[in-house]
């Protein structure tokens, strides 16, 4: 829809869209789905919203791949490893083709992560138990490491 197509109302409804994109963008970044998602529940129309946002990504206002590096940087602050931010990253439809080259850029250390993340929720010690082994592998499967981080995080 262009502006020539639209009605009246529509122009009217544009500048509430732009305000609203704008202020939740003006918090955090946003992908392109969430935005979506957040604008379509405050009632504005698809075919408008979808218009705004091609606006908002032609003005570099919004970008799926800043909203991608935010994620990672945050996701591994927290602990979490890269099958985590992938499916994340999947979950809000974002199909950069260079997801793989984010994730493992030389700045994230997952290898030393896992160990970190191991140690801060068991201790320094190593466990000698197949069950307790068991159990924090499970953890950091669960937080989202790779079987690889998982058992360098054990040969520590």
């Amino acid at each position: 829809m262009t502006l020539d197509d639209a009605q009246p109302n529509d122009i009217d409804e544009l500048p509430l869209i732009r305000n609203s994109a704008a202020r939740l963008l003006s918090g955090r970044e946003h992908s392109q789905f969430e935005l979506q998602r957040k604008l379509t529940q405050k009632g504005f129309q698809s075919a408008l919203i979808a218009q705004v946002i091609a606006e908002f990504q032609e003005a570099n206002l919004q970008s799926d791949r800043r909203y991608a590096e935010s994620l990672i940087r945050s996701a591994y602050n927290k602990g979490k490893g890269p099958t985590f931010i992938t499916q994340t990253l999947h979950q809000h439809d974002i199909e950069l083709s260079d997801i793989h080259s984010l994730i493992y850029k030389d700045e994230w250390d997952w290898y030393e992560l896992a160990r970190k993340v191991r140690e801060k929720r068991f201790g320094d010690a190593l466990p000698t138990d197949f069950h307790q082994t068991q159990k924090q592998k499970r953890f950091l499967q669960y937080r989202g490491f790779s079987s690889s981080h998982i058992n360098e995080a054990f040969h520590s």
